[in-house]
C-alpha cells in the first residue's frame, strides 16, 4: 500500500465538474500506484450533477454514477474500461493531459483546447459502442470457427461420412485457427507458406485495423502451440524415455523451462560448466541447463531427471513417512554441488567467458523429476522434504504439465487479461 493518500477524485461544485486521476492499481510491470496512461493524467465529467460527498460510501456511491466505459471501482484505480482502451492509446497520440466528457446541454466537440481533448457524451458514446461491437463480432467469429473444429475433431472421425469435413471459413475480420494436422490438410504446402507470409506481412495494419481479430487469432496460435507441448510432454511420459531425450525437448522447448520459475528468466544455454575440473582436465562439474533472471542476472541451475525417477522410497521410514529416495536426494546434492563449484570458479568463468550480464547472488537451484506421489502421506512426505531445501526447488513433470494447462485454460478464455473493474455493466 502507498505510503501517502493519493488523490483519485476531486468535485470542483463551482464548474459541476468531477475530475478523476487514473492510477494503476495491477500490475507492479507499469508502476504500481502510478498514473495508469502515459501522458493522459485526468478525466473530467462536467453537468453530471454529482454533488458533494462527505463520506465514503458517498463517494463510492458518486463514482457508481460514472457513465458506461468508464471503470467505476476505486480499487481497480478508475479510469476508461480495459475493452476499450484504443480510446487513451489514440490520445496519447495527441499528447494530451486531459480528457473532458461534458454532458447535457454542455456537449461540444470532439475539438482540441490546448492539452484538453473536449467530447460530448453522446459522441464518446458511439465510438465506445462501436469498438464494443468490433469485439463482439470477433468473439463471435472466433466461437464459430471453435465449434467449426470441435466438429472436425470430434465428429468428422468417427463418422466423415455424416459429418464431413468443414473447411475454414474466411469472413472479413474472422479467425482461422488450423488446429490439426487434418485441418491443414485442407490446404497444401504452398498455400499454407503464402497463407503464413500473408499473415506476417498483414500484422502491423491488422493491429490499427482489425485489433481484437489480431489479438483473438494470437491467442489461438498460442493456445495450438500449447497443445502441442502439452501433447509431447504427455507422449514423452508414456515412452517412459531417458534423460538424454528429456534434455533435448526443454532445449527446442525452453519456454517450458522457464515456467518452472516465479519470476522471468533467460534461458543460457544447455550442458553448462561450472568447474570443478582438476588439473589434469578431468573431473569437470556440468549442469543440464543454466538461466538468469531477467532483472537482475541471478543464475540457477537446472538439473533434468525422468518421469520414472522414483522420488520417495517404497517403505515408510516411520509411519506415515516416506523418506526421499536416493535418485531425488543425489540430483539435489548433485546440484547444490555444482552450486558450490559454481560460486568457487564465477570470476573465473565469468572472465574467460566474456559473459557480464550474469551474477552469482544466490544461486538456484532447480531439479525436474518424476511424478507427482499418490497418497496423502506420500505427498505430504514430499512436500516437507522439498519445503526444506533453501536454495534448490524440486518440481515434477506432472507440475510442469499442469502449469501449461492451467495458462493453455487462461488463454482460452475469451476475457484473458483484463483487468478487474474493467467490466462495462451498461453493455
Amino acid at each position: 500500500m502507498p505510503s501517502i493518500p493519493i488523490l483519485l477524485a476531486r468535485w470542483n461544485p463551482q464548474i459541476d465538474a468531477l475530475d478523476t486521476f487514473p492510477i494503476n492499481t495491477t500490475s507492479f510491470k507499469r508502476g504500481l500506484f502510478h498514473p495508469k496512461y502515459r501522458r493522459l493524467s485526468c478525466i473530467r465529467f462536467e453537468a453530471f450533477g454529482f454533488g458533494h460527498a462527505d463520506t465514503v460510501e458517498e463517494a463510492e456511491a458518486t463514482l457508481e454514477g460514472l457513465p458506461s466505459g468508464f471503470i467505476r471501482s476505486a480499487q481497480a484505480g478508475l479510469g476508461i474500461d480495459y475493452e476499450i482502451r484504443y480510446i487513451p492509446d489514440a490520445l496519447e497520440e495527441l499528447a494530451v493531459d486531459r480528457l473532458i466528457i461534458q454532458n447535457g446541454s454542455r456537449e461540444k466537440g470532439p475539438r482540441l483546447d490546448g492539452r484538453d481533448y473536449v467530447i460530448a457524451r453522446s459522441v464518446f458514446d458511439k465510438s465506445r459502442r462501436a469498438i464494443r461491437a468490433v469485439h463482439d463480432k470477433a468473439l463471435e467469429q472466433a466461437a464459430d470457427e471453435k465449434d467449426r473444429v470441435a466438429a472436425n475433431a470430434l465428429l468428422h472421425t468417427v463418422d466423415p461420412t455424416k459429418f464431413p469435413l468443414q473447411p475454414p471459413t474466411y469472413r472479413p475480420g474472422g479467425v482461422t485457427a488450423l488446429v490439426s494436422d487434418r485441418d491443414a490438410s485442407a490446404f497444401s504446402k504452398q498455400d499454407r507458406r503464402a497463407l503464413i507470409h500473408a499473415a506476417r506481412s498483414a500484422v502491423k495494419t491488422a493491429a490499427t485495423e482489425e485489433p481484437f481479430a489480431l489479438l483473438a487469432l494470437s491467442r489461438d496460435i498460442e493456445v495450438v502451440t500449447l497443445e502441442g507441448l502439452i501433447a509431447k510432454i504427455d507422449s514423452l511420459l508414456a515412452k517412459r524415455v531417458a534423460e538424454a531425450a528429456w534434455q533435448r525437448f526443454f532445449e527446442a522447448n525452453s519456454f517450458v523451462l522457464r515456467l518452472a520459475f516465479g519470476y522471468p528468466v533467460i534461458q543460457m544455454r544447455g550442458q553448462v560448466s561450472v568447474g570443478g575440473g582438476r588439473f589434469d582436465g578431468a573431473g569437470d562439474k556440468i549442469a543440464d541447463f543454466a538461466v538468469r533472471a531477467a532483472a537482475t542476472g541471478n543464475l540457477a541451475l537446472i538439473e533434468i531427471k525422468t518421469g520414472e525417477t522414483q522420488l520417495l522410497e517404497k517403505t515408510e521410514y516411520r509411519t506415515g513417512v516416506y523418506a526421499p529416495f536416493r535418485e531425488l536426494s543425489g540430483a539435489v546434492s548433485q546440484v547444490l554441488d555444482q552450486i558450490y563449484q559454481l560460486q568457487t570458479s564465477f570470476p573465473v568463468l565469468v572472465h574467460k567467458s566474456g559473459a557480464h550480464d550474469v551474477e552469482a547472488y544466490a544461486i538456484q537451484g532447480l531439479v525436474i523429476a518424476g511424478r507427482s506421489p499418490e497418497g496423502r502421506d506420500r505427498q505430504k512426505s514430499l512436500e516437507l522434504y522439498r519445503q526444506s531445501l533453501r536454495t534448490v526447488t524440486v518440481i515434477t513433470f506432472d507440475e510442469l504439465l499442469d502449469k501449461l494447462r492451467a495458462l493453455k485454460s487462461f488463454l482460452s478464455e475469451p476475457d484473458a487479461g483484463s483487468p478487474p473493474g474493467s467490466e462495462d455493466p451498461a453493455r
